[in-house]
C-alpha cells in the first residue's frame, strides 16, 4: 500500500513558520506544529 501525500496550495494570507518551517493557514494566529506565533513568520512571496 503505498501513502500519498497532498501539499496544500498556498493561499492569499497563508504563512510559512520561522521556527519549523511548516505551512500554516492564514486563519491561524500560531502554527499548528510548533504553537509559534503568526507574527515571528514569513510569507513565502517575501523571500
Amino acid at each position: 500500500m503505498f501513502l500519498h501525500f497532498i501539499r496544500a496550495k498556498w493561499r492569499e494570507g497563508d504563512w510559512l513558520c520561522t521556527n519549523c518551517s511548516n505551512h500554516n493557514y492564514a486563519s491561524r494566529a500560531f502554527c499548528n506544529r510548533c504553537k509559534t506565533a503568526k507574527e515571528s513568520s514569513v510569507h513565502p512571496g517575501a523571500l
